[in-house]
């Protein structure tokens, strides 16, 4: 990031407290975690849809095996 301009260093390598240390975006930065922000969000939405998809299906074959399994004239059948 330092490379691409996304986050200003000074007084860094001289620095003591390297731990507490503030990296300050640059305009670039911003953008750049903007966008990076965005991908994150869009990942996230589009696994929260398939999850509730499985989910749904999940719950599909979960009604349709209760229904076979209170048929009791012996056949499989789905009412």
């Amino acid at each position: 990031m330092i490379e691409k301009g996304m986050i200003k260093t000074e007084n860094f390598l001289t620095s003591d407290h390297k731990a507490v240390y503030i990296y300050h975006l640059t305009p670039a930065g911003i953008e750049e975690r903007a966008r990076m922000t965005i991908r994150f969000l869009k990942k996230k939405s589009e696994e929260y849809e398939r999850l509730k998809d499985d989910l749904r299906r999940l719950e599909q074959n979960d009604a349709a095996a209760r229904v076979i399994s209170q048929n009791t004239d012996g056949f499989f059948s789905v009412r």
